[in-house]
């Protein structure tokens, strides 16, 4: 899996340069015209056109029948329309079978790059740990790091009482680093590996099934969309720039078939 995620970068990394939010336009660009060249190859344009001409003028029917009452020619172009509707389900069927091991490639991508920005060298950055209430009040620490990476806080802390409070310990990246930040308790080990002064991060949170430590997780900064900018706090769920994605590409897939002149 991590020799496709380094290949996708080979044409998608490029985005990680510019400004999250202009990254994103231009991925939902790529892909709506992706789709509409898709549609354009894969199915019967000269069929879907006559479809959409169709139902263009099934509409102008629809409206001067009900501007002259005539309930009865409104039901029956009404039924029609919903007949054109079913002759392009096909058409749907088929750009999406096509498109869609690109589209889990490029959302698998945008997973793993978009979510969350990197940590720059000189920047500090948060290691917190939950614990089972097993592990209650016994000492835990964390290994100090080899490498660029600074320990800003004290190495050994005490578990807290509830599996809701949470251990943080601070370090501060001098340099570009990918490696292990090792935290013990109770004669066990966890490993949770970061990359830090790159434009990409992985994992920011890992879960463990046993042992006193419940689950770790690293500060890296979420992306946030203008939606969220929009709309009251906690009410998009995250990752925000899926939602910001689909709405976009939602948005430019009729002004890229018009441009590309497909049905």
């Amino acid at each position: 899996m991590t020799f496709l995620l380094s290949f996708l970068d080979v044409f998608l990394g490029w985005l990680l340069a510019l400004p999250r939010d202009l990254a994103i336009v231009l991925l939902a660009l790529g892909t709506s015209f992706g789709m509409t060249l898709v549609r354009r190859w894969v199915t019967d344009q000269d069929l879907l056109h006559r479809a959409a001409a169709d139902l263009r003028r099934l509409k102008e029917r629809i409206r001067a029948a009900k501007r002259e009452g005539d309930r009865d020619a409104v039901r029956r172009m009404q039924s029609t329309m919903a007949s054109v509707r079913l002759l392009r389900l096909p058409a749907e069927g088929q750009v999406l079978l096509v498109a869609f091991l690109p589209l889990a490639l490029v959302g698998w991508w945008g997973l793993e790059r978009l979510e969350y920005y990197g940590v720059a060298p000189g920047e500090s950055f948060h290691l917190t740990a939950n614990y089972r209430v097993s592990a209650s009040g016994k000492l835990t620490h964390l290994v100090p790091p080899e490498g660029p990476l600074a320990l800003e806080s004290a190495a050994i802390q005490i578990v807290p009482e509830s599996e809701a409070d949470a251990l943080t310990w601070t370090l501060k990246a001098n340099a570009p680093f990918e490696g292990d930040l090792i935290v013990r308790c109770a004669g066990r080990s966890v490993t949770h590996r970061v990359r830090v002064g790159t434009r990409t991060t992985l994992a920011a949170e890992q879960s463990y099934e046993s042992g006193p430590i419940a689950r770790t997780m690293v500060s890296y900064a979420a992306y946030r969309s203008p939606l969220s900018r929009l709309l009251p706090a906690g009410w998009l769920p995250a990752p925000e720039w899926v939602w910001w994605y689909l709405l976009l590409t939602l948005l430019l897939v009729p002004i890229s078939r018009r441009i590309l002149g497909a049905a």
